[in-house]
């Protein structure tokens, strides 16, 4: 038998195409069109964003405190419903569960996006992360609030 010859290595063709700048291309340019203030236990309100460089805009976004006192900007996402058409609950914690309409591909892209949004909201709105305070705790439903434990809630200011 005899060998084939080697073959040579493969070049690559050079890049046509500019590759993206540190710091993530598609946030520059980017600009907080709408903020609504919305507070509900860790959520702050919606902010609308507009990205330019990739002629997007996404309406709605959920601007979180999360418990170590940092901010989280995600993107928007909607409920699932049931089979009745009614939005479907966590069994465990009786709250909406809700299903992602997109992702990032990473956790660094994510990360990036909260920064930026959250230093535009600051610039754009500042009254939005002024007043930032934890949550009042509450009970939930089913525990009583009577006896020295209910007396003992109400001078700390915790019963509802």
């Amino acid at each position: 038998m005899f060998a084939l010859p080697a073959r040579p290595p493969r070049r690559r063709r050079p890049r046509t195409t500019p590759r993206p700048a540190a710091g993530h291309a598609y946030m520059a340019g980017a600009s907080v069109v709408d903020w609504r203030p919305m507070r509900r236990g860790r959520l702050l309100g919606f902010v609308t964003i507009r990205l330019p460089a990739v002629a997007l805009a996404f309406v709605g976004c959920p601007l979180f405190s999360r418990t170590d006192g940092s901010i989280a900007v995600t993107l928007p996402a909607r409920p699932l419903l049931d089979n009745g058409g009614r939005q479907r609950r966590d069994p465990d914690t009786g709250h909406v569960v809700f299903e992602a309409t997109a992702r990032w591909t990473s956790k660094a892209a994510a990360a990036a996006f909260t920064a930026v949004v959250v230093e535009l909201i600051a610039e754009r709105f500042p009254e939005a992360l002024q007043t930032l305070s934890p949550p009042t705790p509450r009970l939930p439903p089913h525990v009583k609030r009577h006896g020295a434990v209910g007396r003992q809630l109400d001078l700390f200011g915790l019963a509802a």
